[in-house]
This record gives structure tokens, sequence and C-alpha cells, in this order.
């Protein structure tokens, strides 16, 4: 029965959602899509302090021009030994603690006045550029939520078929007198 209903499933309810619809969900329950951590867009490089281009590196992580990014790129390739360019997606600020020594989940109510941040220990520079960023509590962004979205409209749309195959099987058999009620 269960193979049954999976095949059911995909012929009848494998269709595509519509971007509007998705963009329409997230407009009418933005509460339900809450961050439950700050998020960012932006650059994170981990660099040997004894890397010959870390001073230039410096210099371009904080620029998103074409130019720099480039410049940026090639420094990396050839000294980081982290380098994590994400100025085009949302990142949760924890996939990057284990990577640098800063408390980012502490620094972030503090990206509003310092998008650059330094540091280093014995071994390591740390840098990262903050370009966007969220803070736990906000309303994810939709590209983000979007997903989610997607995974609820489609299940829903399987459970409410499904019911329906029920229900009208159930009436069916009704009417011929294959089941009879008490």
């Amino acid at each position: 029965l269960n193979d049954y209903e999976q095949r059911l499933l995909q012929e009848q309810v494998s269709g595509e959602l519509e971007e509007m619809e998705l963009q329409m969900y997230y407009d009418e329950n933005k509460e339900f899509f809450i961050l439950e951590e700050p998020i960012i867009k932006g650059v994170f490089l981990k660099v040997p302090l004894t890397a010959p281009d870390l001073k230039e590196m410096k210099t371009h992580y904080k620029d998103n021009s074409e130019q720099a990014r480039e410049q940026l790129e090639k420094c990396a390739f050839r000294n980081a030994v982290i380098y994590e360019y994400f100025y085009d997606q949302w990142m949760p600020v924890s996939e990057l603690e284990g990577k640098t020594i800063v408390n980012l989940a502490e620094l972030s109510k503090e990206f509003a006045t310092n998008r650059d941040i330094e540091a280093s220990d014995e071994e390591y520079c740390y840098l990262l550029h903050v370009d966007e960023y969220m803070l736990k509590g906000e309303v994810k962004p939709y590209d983000l939520a979007r997903y989610e979205i997607i995974d609820l409209l489609s299940n829903t749309r399987k459970v409410d078929f499904m019911r329906k195959v029920k229900v009208d099987l159930y009436n069916q058999y009704l009417e011929t007198g294959r089941i009879k009620t008490l």
C-alpha cells in the first residue's frame, strides 16, 4: 500500500510550485520564519601570519569591487588556509565559529558599526568582512525561507491529496455497498 501511495503521489502531486505562490505564502506567514541565530553575507579568511601577501589581503578583503575580489582571490589561493566568499548567500555565524578565535555571535550585535573584523593568535590572522547581516529574532529573508516553504507546501499538497483519495474511496465503497455503516 505504501509503494502504491508513493507512486500515486509522484504521478499526481509532483508538480512544481509557482514562485508567486511561494512568495505569497512567505508574505502572509513571516511570523513563522524567524532567525534562530545571526546570519551574514561577506568574506572570511584564515591566513598564516607568515603569509607574504597578508598585508595585501588586509587591504582587499574589505572591498567588494570586482578588481579587489580578483586580487583577494589570487592572494587567498596562494596563502590562505581558509577562504570563504559568501557575498551571494546567507551564512549562519555558527558555521564560522569553529574557524576563528572571535565569538561572532557576540560580535553580531556590533555589525551595524563594525563590519570589518581582524583578529590574530600565535599562528593565524582572521579576517571577516560583513557586507550584510541579520540578527537573531529577525524575519528570515525570503531566499533563505524559500526551501522551507517548498517543503511545507509540497507536504501539505501530498497530505491533502491522500486525504481526498481516501475519502473518495470510502464514499465509492459506501455507494457500491462494499462497506456498511452501523
